[in-house]
């Protein structure tokens, strides 16, 4: 259960780091600021579902 858990997660945050890199490099901080929230809520929301299931 615990790995099935951290498949979403890995997946989830290999993809966002992998675009704030892009940003931190093209762009200012803001955009990377808002990738981070959206990684870290697509995280907790795929942790939620797989909690509740």
């Amino acid at each position: 259960m615990t790995f099935l858990t951290g498949i979403p997660m890995m997946i989830v945050s290999l993809l966002g780091n992998h675009i704030g890199s892009i940003q931190a490099i093209n762009t200012n901080e803001d955009i990377i600021k808002k990738v981070l929230m959206l990684t870290v809520g697509i995280m907790m929301i795929t942790l939620l579902f797989t909690v509740l299931k």
